[in-house]
């Protein structure tokens, strides 16, 4: 992988050099994440990163490769073991990203703290299961995480979350209004990313209660119109591409830059499988 970085050139280390602080040394999430304020575009690691030989999604390992070569900031997924321990997984069962089976929320953290971790190639890996802990501990004044909960309930989280006075360190996601209702019940600082993929959700989400300097508007996994992203950045809300549904595999199957289309229609966040090389070809759009 070092040596895909290196074949990069000297385009992608502008890139890095440039852009290398402003997630570390951010201390009050939401103006960072204000659109008036957000050095553009950004990256989001999806599940930190994936398809890196030898570096599994939601490991240290790749959260520490993405993060040393990009600003980007960290995707990951946190559920729950069957004695209540957070962690990062994103199935619903061990048996494509680590060495065990089964359902991962029914295992203990004992049998999951024996596992090891497996990548995108199906390659055994020294890298073990990080509780969410771990990742936080890790992830001090080195980036953000954006935490995507699976089988963990909300208000489980957040004490957790609160325990640690985590308002500036994480971002939550919400899959729908219902969801980013009760989260922001329980956690008023915080600051959420919604799905808003269309003008009637982003009105259902002006209409809900909740301050809109404290929201990221996830758009999904196709690229939406000019005129949506128009009316969210209207509304000072950055606007988030998930581009695990097309322009990533686009790329893995050799189109040069498949990224440029989403950041000339004003796309501000790119949360991306290949964090490093969409890093790369984004930075001529940069100021």
């Amino acid at each position: 992988m070092k040596k895909l970085l290196l074949a990069l050139g000297c385009w992608g280390m502008v890139y890095i050099c440039f852009c290398s602080a402003s997630i570390a040394q951010q201390h009050d999430l939401p103006s960072y994440f204000s659109a008036d304020n957000l050095s553009l575009p950004t990256i989001s690691g999806h599940r930190g990163g994936r398809f890196y030989q030898g570096l599994p999604e939601n490991s240290l390992a790749v959260f520490q490769y993405v993060t040393g070569e990009t600003n980007a900031y960290i995707e990951c997924d946190v559920t729950m073991s069957a004695d209540s321990v957070l962690y990062l997984m994103h199935d619903d069962d061990l048996d494509r990203t680590t060495t065990g089976t089964g359902i991962a929320t029914e295992r203990s953290w004992s049998y999951l703290d024996s596992l090891y971790l497996v990548d995108d190639f199906g390659t055994v890996t020294s890298e073990m299961i990080p509780t969410l802990e771990e990742t936080m501990e890790w992830a001090k004044d080195k980036t953000i995480l954006s935490l995507d909960l699976k089988e963990v309930p909300e208000a489980y989280l957040v004490k957790f979350l609160d325990e640690r006075q985590s308002q500036n360190d994480v971002v939550l996601i919400a899959y729908n209004l219902e969801q980013a209702l009760e989260l922001h019940r329980l956690a008023p600082e915080y600051v959420l990313s919604v799905s808003i993929r269309s003008m009637e959700e982003l009105t259902a989400i002006e209409n809900a209660g909740i301050p809109l300097d404290q929201l990221l508007a996830f758009t999904g996994t196709s690229l939406p119109s000019r005129e949506l992203i128009d009316a969210i950045h209207a509304k000072n809300i950055p606007t988030i591409l998930g581009t695990m549904g097309d322009q990533d595999p686009r790329f893995r199957n050799g189109e040069e830059n498949p990224y440029r289309e989403a950041i000339e229609r004003g796309i501000m966040i790119l949360a991306t499988d290949h964090p490093v090389e969409a890093a790369v070809r984004i930075s001529v759009f940069r100021d």
